[in-house]
């Protein structure tokens, strides 16, 4: 998704602490300026935004450091951004 966007905008919402655990709420801003391969195919890029919505869990070390990084998106927003015509 990254490759195929020319602006892209980042912001934390919500976030959840329990040491050593960390769970952030976050959602993207990007211009789709090239085709993004699913599991359809290429979806081919148009010059709209599209607000993809995620969930990033962490795990910290004894030093605070990150030592484990996960991303999940909300693939359902994503399509929805790109309209429903686009497979």
């Amino acid at each position: 998704m990254f490759a195929a966007s020319s602006e892209i905008h980042w912001g934390g919402h919500e976030g959840v602490a329990g040491a050593p655990k960390v769970a952030l709420e976050f959602q993207v801003e990007a211009t789709n300026s090239a085709p993004i391969p699913s599991a359809q195919g290429m979806v081919p890029g148009y010059p709209q935004a599209h607000y993809p919505s995620g969930a990033q869990p962490l795990t910290l070390n004894a030093q605070g450091e990150i030592s484990e990084e996960r991303r999940y998106f909300d693939t359902g927003s994503l399509v929805a951004s790109a309209g429903s015509d686009r497979r």
